[in-house]
């Protein structure tokens, strides 16, 4: 970052060790409170909500969370094979291309949980329909365990009433709430009426205890025992980040791990990749949000100097550069009604806002 507070808008490599990015069950790290409520949810018989809304800000492990739950959801089943667990991402449902390939897994997971039923072919019914039959025949079995729905990706979508409507709602047209259904959002409520009626939202936050977590999500990417990794040698001194957040923990050590020393650019590709997420591991790029300028960072950059601020100072401080979009997931309200940074962004910005007082 040069002094006049240019940017580098070349594309930074938002994933710097590619094979960290996709989950692996060795390379969890357990979310314990989120994952109790979630089960003890699931639990309940006949509970107010039969929809949970997962939310939270980008990078915190919604996705990595999402594809772990039925993991979670057969154990505490005591792995019983009878409950019907699809995880599936929401994308899908918009290419026509892939409807074939839903069905076959929809059909696939009812029959595998139940043998009896009596499900159209992949080719015999639409997709809609196939929803339909698999709910209709499932929520007659009422000696089975609530089937899940697990849903990521809603916030890629560039229509999600469209899809919500369409496809999601159809797991609870008529009479029927059997089903239970996960949603993993990044800031957007579910929109569509008939599912927004019927849920309720569950945060997913940054790492409770960022020092163990972080030992342990490091250790696993590592592949190494826990007492091996030392957080405090990553980064310079008086850094005001805790390590509390997986996508930027896992961020910064590729970076060390690759020989390179973390400065400034290296904080403000961490913020790119993080602010202008989702971004496939492949880097292909969903477009939805405003990208990140050398204006915008200087902005963002001010605000990080205020800590909190309201929405007077907001207006101030941002002028014609506010923009609603560019700030979904990444503002959080304080105690006092204030704004301020997620976690993890909120301190990665202080240590620029450092870096750059100190001419580094």
């Amino acid at each position: 970052m040069s002094s006049s507070g240019g940017l580098d808008h070349s594309q930074p490599n938002c994933h710097p060790e590619p094979e960290w990015w996709e989950y692996r069950s060795e390379r969890y790290v357990e979310r314990t409170e989120v994952e109790s409520q979630l089960i003890d949810w699931l639990a309940t018989s006949s509970p107010k909500h039969p929809i949970r809304s997962l939310m939270g800000p980008p990078g915190v492990g919604k996705s990595w969370l999402m594809a772990h739950l039925p993991t979670i959801i057969r154990a505490s089943d005591g792995n019983e094979r009878r409950r019907f667990v699809w995880p599936v991402d929401a994308k899908r449902f918009q290419d026509p291309d892939r409807h074939s390939e839903l069905k076959s897994e929809l059909i696939t997971e009812a029959t595998r949980c139940c043998t009896d039923l009596e499900l159209p072919g992949v080719e015999s019914s639409s997709l809609s329909r196939t929803i339909e039959e698999v709910r209709d025949q499932l929520c007659a079995r009422r000696s089975l365990p609530h089937p899940v729905v697990l849903i990521d990706g809603c916030d890629d979508l560039p229509d999600p009433d469209k899809v919500q409507s369409e496809y999601f709602a159809r797991f609870y047209e008529g009479n029927a709430d059997c089903f239970r259904m996960v949603f993993a959002l990044r800031y957007a409520d579910l929109l569509y009426y008939k599912l927004k009626e019927r849920h309720e939202m569950l945060s997913c936050p940054v790492f409770s205890d960022p020092e163990t977590d972080a030992n342990k999500q490091m250790a696993r990417l590592l592949n190494v025992q826990e007492e091996q990794v030392s957080l405090a040698s990553l980064l310079p001194a008086q850094s005001h980040y805790r390590w509390n957040h997986p996508y930027i923990n896992a961020f910064l050590l590729a970076q060390h791990r690759s020989g390179r020393k973390i400065t400034s650019k290296t904080l403000i590709d961490c913020c790119l990749c993080l602010i202008n997420r989702p971004q496939g591991h492949n880097g292909n790029t969903v477009v939805r949000y405003p990208p990140m300028t050398a204006e915008k960072l200087n902005m963002l950059l001010r605000l990080a100097r205020l800590g909190e601020w309201n929405n007077m100072e907001f207006n101030v401080v941002t002028g014609s550069q506010a923009n609603e979009e560019f700030f979904q997931g990444i503002l959080a309200k304080t105690e006092t009604n204030n704004y301020t940074f997620v976690d993890g962004l909120r301190e990665i910005l202080r240590d620029l806002v450092d870096l750059r007082e100190r001419g580094e």
